[in-house]
């Protein structure tokens, strides 16, 4: 005899059932009894299923328009079950075309996706977890919460690593997202431990697929709060949960190099806990690297170069597809161990640059995910830690490490193109195609030496798309000649923006060819005494920040560093593509400051450092309790790195020195001259001294730099004219205080260099606070 179940109404339910799930899973199989169900002729049934990039297109093309798994005969029974028949709304949300959409997309190509050893070694729809999302998709569709979760990852997902287009989903993403953190707000700690972990796992995925990282960290350290007491991430005998939260955990420490949230439960140990035999391993060996690190990378190189090596040569059509299965989820696991220990060292120069690299490489060459997005964001990184690095023991490995950076910066990006220009510093200036061809094949060699390494990704990109785009790149540099500048002339008194020939700098008199990001603009400066030819032709904007585009072999600014500065005569300034910088002159742009802050802080911060330490006679550790007046508005941005060195500081642009009834001043630091310097000189004490950046009227006449006393002034007053020195180690001092949040440059306004011209009238108005800055390039 059958069983029976009723359907019981409840008259305050919008439901047709108050059955359990088990109870309307059988009546939804006795309503189907008898339906004509669609079936796989066996022809068809042979076909292979499309690959990846035609599953994609067939979900971007389908998620704008109707059911996607209407009339698809590859679909599971349990998906047209829910798409076509659901007759107790028993769904936690519409099934709607996009969200249906959505739950394929997850299905047959997301949850695939994450298994990548085992998709690319395996026969379509093998993998250890094709079962799970099965059962995960029985629970999500009756889960409200899980199901708002799930959308949210697959959305951001489709958008913002796949780039499928669908305006449908990218209109419900916010709407998806929403709903999930508000539904976990209220019952995330009443709900089941797995429920409750699938819920985190899909909500850092969808934080970390849309860059936000913060909160993706949020939700892991949740993840870590509700594990730990129980033991950590391996306490739940759930090893599909274990391996979301272990990738979330791994791409949040690679994407800001930090060690992981959760402890290593999952290293899965060397090859032989495999026991593969002869028959499932070809005989082909790898050589061994060329270079072999001593100390705490060692081993995990050793164990990059294992794994590496199994994946090679494994032979799947000699296995089982359990066994296949098994060997391949070692590697996944061994190389998320391997990743995990990397993270968690500490290590500085070239270890550490070494370090990095070797994360990005196993991402590379091991994992299909992590070359989309992890990647491309370690290369800054790695790029720092390059900068960051003095001493190269070894440049066979430095150029592994340029080639691994080069491989995972973004296409065309300028991180991409600072590696390509670390080759040209590495082997020198090139001057025709014909040599550059030879670098390449130079490098070609080098590379292929490291067979391990190289073999891993790196050795077709080395002979193809790298050779080629070094190649271009040098040819580039070899024939570029010409650039846009602002040129003064001023017999003619004109500003022009022209063509005019590109800088070529004098490694062997310490310059560095700067591409010039923005520059500002300093009140007076186009009236400033210049000689010919400089009075004819000249760019002006002396206050910079940019990036290294050449420099000597021995710079401590290697190609690529961001740097500022304040340049000096008789080499033009910065309103023009690139510009020339010595070394001296050079300081690193403080991590904190974009190119258009970095750009205002030379001229007023060298101005009032040299005023106060150099001039003024103070001494930065004791300069406490000394009274300075800054004299004017270009003083205004000075005033924070004065109040820094402790001193007290009255603006005279808010104050009014006649009626000023306080205690004189120690030091004056002028920087508008004429009138408002006279009255100044009133109120600076006995022995103190009054400095102005202003030139007297006479000084190019007589070349006088003592100011003249007024009368009334008391004889122990000194004063003097003084230029300021375009020091890059006073720069650099000036630049710890700023990373210390202890300064910061004031801008009025940003301009583009078209409008270098409306950017010099607001100059010239006097109606500003701050600086008027030039944006050159974008940064």
């Amino acid at each position: 005899m059958g069983q029976f179940y009723f359907i019981n109404k409840d008259e305050k339910s919008l439901h047709l059932s108050r059955s359990q799930p088990t109870e309307q899973a059988a009546i939804q199989r006795y309503v189907q009894t008898g339906r004509k169900r669609p079936r796989q002729s066996r022809k068809s049934a042979k076909k292979v299923p499309p690959d990846a990039e035609r599953e994609k297109s067939r979900v971007s093309g389908r998620l704008d328009g109707s059911c996607l798994w209407e009339g698809d005969s590859s679909i599971s029974p349990l998906m047209h079950g829910l798409a076509r028949h659901d007759p107790f709304n028993a769904t936690a949300v519409d099934l709607d075309s996009t969200v249906s959409g959505l739950l394929y997309y997850y299905v047959h190509y997301y949850h695939p996706s994450l298994w990548p050893n085992e998709m690319s070694v395996l026969k379509a729809g093998m993998y250890t977890f094709h079962e799970a999302v099965r059962c995960l998709l029985q629970t999500v569709v009756a889960n409200k919460m899980m199901m708002y979760c799930l959308l949210s990852a697959a959305s951001c997902r489709m958008r913002y690593i796949d780039r499928l287009p669908s305006q449908d989903v990218s209109r419900q993403e916010e709407h998806y997202i929403s709903s999930a953190l508000s539904l976990m707000a209220q019952s995330i700690t009443h709900i089941d431990l797995r429920h409750a972990l699938a819920c985190i796992v899909f909500m850092v995925s969808a934080d970390s697929y849309r860059s936000e990282y913060a909160a993706a960290k949020v939700h892991l350290e949740a993840a870590h709060a509700l594990l730990e007491p129980l033991g950590g991430i391996t306490a739940i005998d759930d090893e599909f949960l274990t391996g979301q939260l272990a990738m979330g955990d791994l791409f949040l420490a690679c994407v800001r190099l930090e060690p992981c949230i959760f402890d290593c439960g999952y290293n899965p140990g060397a090859a032989d806990t495999l026991h593969l035999s002869e028959v499932e391993l070809s005989l082909h060996q790898p050589m061994a690297t060329k270079f072999s690190p001593k100390g705490r990378l060692a081993t995990p190189i050793s164990q990059l170069t294992e794994a590496y090596s199994i994946r090679e040569r494994l032979q799947i059509a000699h296995m089982s597809a359990s066994r296949a299965m098994q060997a391949t989820r070692w590697i996944t696991k061994r190389c998320m161990a391997i990743r995990h220990d990397l993270l968690a060292m500490r290590l500085t120069g070239a270890d550490d640059a070494l370090r990095i690299a070797l994360i990005m490489w196993s991402l590379l060459s091991m994992n299909v995910t992590g070359r989309t997005k992890t990647v491309k964001l370690m290369a800054l990184a790695l790029k720092s830690a390059i900068i960051r690095t003095d001493f190269w023991l070894n440049l066979d490995l430095k150029l592994w490490i340029l080639l691994v950076g080069f491989q995972c910066g973004q296409e065309g990006s300028t991180t991409a193109k600072w590696f390509v220009g670390q080759f040209r510093t590495l082997y020198g200036p090139l001057n025709s195609p014909e040599s550059s061809v030879m670098a390449v094949d130079r490098l070609a060699d080098l590379t292929i030496s490291m067979v391990t390494f190289q073999q891993g990704y790196l050795a077709e990109a080395i002979r193809g798309l790298l050779g080629t785009i070094i190649h271009a790149y040098y040819h580039e540099m070899a024939i570029r000649s010409t650039m846009r500048a602002v040129v003064h002339n001023q017999v003619l008194s004109t500003l022009t923006l022209k063509t005019v020939p590109y800088p070529k700098p004098d490694f062997s008199a310490g310059e560095h060819l700067i591409r010039v990001h923005a520059a500002a603009l300093t009140r007076g400066e186009l009236t400033w005494p210049r000689p010919p030819p400089l009075d004819q032709d000249y760019s002006p904007g002396v206050e910079m920040c940019g990036t290294v585009a050449e420099a000597p072999s021995t710079s401590k600014f290697p190609t690529g560093t961001r740097v500022y500065m304040r340049t000096t005569y008789p080499r033009n300034a910065s309103l023009r593509d690139f510009t020339i910088g010595l070394e001296s002159e050079l300081a690193q742009v403080p991590s904190n400051l974009s190119d258009i802050e970095a750009a205002a802080v030379p001229v007023s911060a060298l101005t009032a450092w040299q005023g106060l330490f150099v001039h003024g006679g103070s001494d930065f550790e004791n300069s406490s309790g000394k009274r300075v007046l800054v004299d004017g508005a270009a003083g205004v941005s000075a005033c924070e790195r004065v109040r820094a060195a402790g001193a007290e500081v009255i603006d005279y642009t808010t104050t009014n020195l006649r009626e000023y009834p306080g205690e004189k001043f120690d030091l004056i630091l002028d920087a508008v001259g004429g009138k408002s310097l006279e009255e100044a000189w009133f109120l600076a004490k006995d022995n103190g001294r009054v400095l102005t950046i202003v030139p007297p009227t006479d000084f190019f006449k007589h070349w006088r730099w003592d100011l003249d006393r007024p009368e009334g002034v008391s004889e122990t007053v000194q004063g003097r004219f003084f230029v300021m020195n375009s020091s890059g180690n006073d720069l650099a001092r000036v630049g710890k205080l700023i990373e210390a949040g202890q300064a910061k440059p004031i801008i009025d306004s940003v301009w583009k260099l078209e409008d270098f011209g409306k950017a010099f009238e607001k100059l010239e108005s006097g109606k500003t606070n701050g600086k008027v800055v030039v944006r050159v390039a974008e940064e």
